[in-house]
């Protein structure tokens, strides 16, 4: 009398053809995960967050770093997640937007800030024009009146210096007073006004 034989790994048996094991393939798992020898009897698809390559596998693989699946029939490969976004560790199911003022690449696990003076988008880190300063790294703003900045990639705009002025927003230098006069500060903006006497 013959006696029952447990399937090898990555075969299982569901009752269906008593005399032979059948392979479980590709994007599924011998019983879901279930590593017990002695009960091969399902082949099921991968849960979200694993897949399986390759035909005959007991165990679906958790997805490699920046990669995810939320497949509900099973799936042979990961996917990465695009770039200005990173995946949740936690489940390895989505793939989540980086937070204002952060960048990543494709396929990430965490999003990078960038500095003051450049603004995010999606993959880089975008440097401010002259005349222009980012201290969220959100958004680039022009320089007010009476201040500026002289290169790109400002975390902040300088006041303009004595005897000099900057009379609109965005100004990327300031402009000497003319002779005879110099810088004052009204309720407004930067100017020049006469000196009293003409020096």
């Amino acid at each position: 009398m013959s006696s029952c034989v447990d399937c090898a790994v990555g075969l299982f048996a569901d009752g269906s053809d008593s005399k032979q094991c059948q392979v479980c393939g590709h994007s599924r798992s011998v019983n879901g995960n279930n590593l017990l020898a002695f009960n091969r009897s399902a082949c099921t698809p991968c849960p979200f967050g694993r897949f399986a390559e390759f035909n005959s596998t007991d165990v679906c693989s958790v997805c490699g770093s920046g990669t995810f699946t939320n497949s509900g029939t099973g799936t042979q490969k990961c996917q990465s997640c695009p770039a200005g976004t990173y995946v949740d560790t936690n489940t390895f199911t989505s793939c989540i937007p980086c937070a204002a003022g952060s960048i990543s690449p494709a396929s990430s696990t965490v999003c990078e800030p960038c500095r003051p003076g450049t603004i995010a988008q999606i993959d880089l880190c975008v440097p401010c024009p002259p005349g222009q300063f980012a201290p969220d790294s959100i958004t680039c703003r022009d320089c007010m009146a009476g201040r500026y900045a002289n290169g790109s990639g400002s975390p902040a705009c300088a006041p303009a210096p004595a005897g000099t002025f900057t009379l609109l927003p965005g100004s990327s230098a300031p402009v000497p007073c003319d002779v005879g006069s110099n810088q004052v500060r009204d309720a407004i903006q930067y100017a020049c006004r006469v000196l009293e006497g003409g020096f």
